[in-house]
């Protein structure tokens, strides 16, 4: 659990930081005003090499209102993509089919290789984590995105 201003607060420093980095582009990523007791945080985060980040998270309001209130992530989707390629990477929360919080992996064309799941806790990823990969994967002699910059 945390609260709502510092959640935002971490948010927007870590994309600072990774665009001031050089490798992130653009931070379209929107929190929704509090809505049935949750707020949704979801957009896209354009990098370098056409990659981009697909956020979409929902977190449950705790307690609170206002500068106090307290929210916990209940779902997340962070799908990392390659313009005109397709899906590189998702992290996922548990949900319909798996009962983990998993990461699926895909090849080259976008086919899916593996599901693996993740049982402990700490090993679930942040979003900084997340864009972190992607920036290694970006630098890597493998990476073979989009030559032009979108």
């Amino acid at each position: 659990m945390i609260r709502l201003d510092n959640y935002k607060r971490i948010h927007n420093r870590v994309m600072r930081d990774f665009i001031q980095d050089g490798f992130v582009i653009s931070d379209g990523v929107t929190f929704s005003e509090p809505s049935g007791g949750y707020i949704t945080v979801s957009g896209e985060i354009r990098c370098h090499g056409g990659l981009q980040i697909h956020v979409d998270k929902k977190l449950r309001i705790v307690s609170g209102t206002g500068a106090t209130t307290r929210v916990k992530t209940v779902e997340y989707s962070y799908n990392v993509s390659v313009v005109g390629r397709g899906n590189v990477f998702r992290y996922d929360s548990a949900h319909n089919h798996r009962q983990h919080h998993h990461v699926h992996r895909f090849d080259a064309r976008g086919d899916l290789v593996s599901v693996d799941e993740i049982h402990d806790e700490n090993e679930v990823p942040t979003l900084g984590d997340v864009i972190a990969e992607a920036r290694e994967l970006y630098y890597s002699p493998e990476f073979s995105g989009d030559s032009e910059e979108p």
